[in-house]
């Protein structure tokens, strides 16, 4: 029986453009089945020089704490680095009167810039919220379809 990632590949239009799949990538994991399968799709499609990143927002106790270790032993086990921060979601709203979703946000994309420069990896891809499918490949918070050439890692 044919592998069933390798035809979902081909049909995912961003998945088979002409990207470098031997350039260093970072990924947002948040361990939910969305950004998993993102995760397992990358790597049956060749891309092996990846970071696994993920956000622990500190909003569900426990089963926040229980998300980050799932990420971690999934990256370990297919063998790709691990980033992870934890950040306090609550402080923030209070701190910048942003609304739960945008502080949220705020400190994921602050996380992922740090993560970039720690790393000197300077792709990112995630999984777009908001009801749309996955974004593709980002730089940064800027989506683009090719590698970034504004950016200056």
């Amino acid at each position: 029986m044919p592998d069933q990632s390798v035809k979902l590949i081909g049909r995912i239009p961003w998945l088979m453009a002409n990207v470098d799949r031997k350039k260093p990538w970072l990924v947002g994991v948040s361990g939910g089945a969305d950004s998993v399968a993102l995760l397992h799709l990358l790597v049956a499609a060749g891309f092996h020089e990846v970071v696994v990143c993920h956000l622990d927002h500190g909003l569900r106790g426990r089963t926040s704490t229980e998300d980050a270790k799932f990420v971690k032993r999934l990256a370990t086990a297919l063998g790709l680095k691990f980033e992870s921060e934890r950040a306090d979601v609550k402080l923030r709203m209070a701190a910048k009167s942003e609304s739960l979703e945008t502080a949220a946000r705020n400190l994921r994309h602050l996380f992922f810039s740090r993560s970039m420069a720690a790393t000197k990896y300077y792709l990112l891809i995630m999984r777009r919220i908001r009801r749309r499918p996955f974004c593709g490949i980002c730089c940064g918070v800027r989506m683009v379809l090719k590698e970034c050439t504004a950016c200056k890692h």
